[in-house]
């Protein structure tokens, strides 16, 4: 299905789940993203995130460790532990060395500091985008077609 951008089918945009409580950050990322191949999918707090956050269509989350209910990094590390490797990209206003290496450690794939310009996230979102694909190892590709053993969807 083509999307009316040259070139770009919606099979090729990257999914993201943005975890995000700031109103602000939160629109000047979309905005950002309303530029790019990426569809996105933004919700205010942990609760609101669980189902979005395991579903096989994500390709990355970009995870605010200061929610409302609770700390960004234990919702990823809940993730992992539970086997989901969907890639994640952890922003937060903690900017310490310290906060960065945890945040690293726990899982992330990548750890930005708030306040970003919208241009970095989204090159750091196509960086981890690539990283994860060449690291997936539950999607197979023959020519159009592409199957993942962990859903069993063609």
């Amino acid at each position: 299905m083509d999307t009316g951008m040259t070139g770009i089918q919606t099979s090729d945009r990257l999914r993201i789940l943005l975890v995000e409580d700031n109103v602000g950050v939160a629109m000047s990322v979309m905005a950002a993203v309303d530029t790019e191949c990426f569809d996105i999918d933004w919700t205010q707090t942990l609760a609101s995130s669980v189902a979005r956050a395991i579903a096989p269509d994500l390709d990355m989350i970009v995870l605010d460790r200061g929610l409302p209910d609770g700390d960004g990094l234990d919702f990823m590390q809940d993730l992992r532990r539970s086997g989901i490797k969907t890639p994640v990209l952890l922003i937060s206003a903690r900017t310490g060395l310290d906060d960065r290496i945890q945040g690293l450690e726990a899982g992330a794939d990548d750890y930005l500091p708030k306040p970003f310009r919208p241009q970095e996230l989204l090159a750091r979102c196509r960086a981890v985008s690539r990283r994860g694909k060449a690291i997936d190892d539950s999607s197979m590709h023959a020519g159009n077609l592409r199957f993942r053993s962990d859903t069993w969807d063609v």
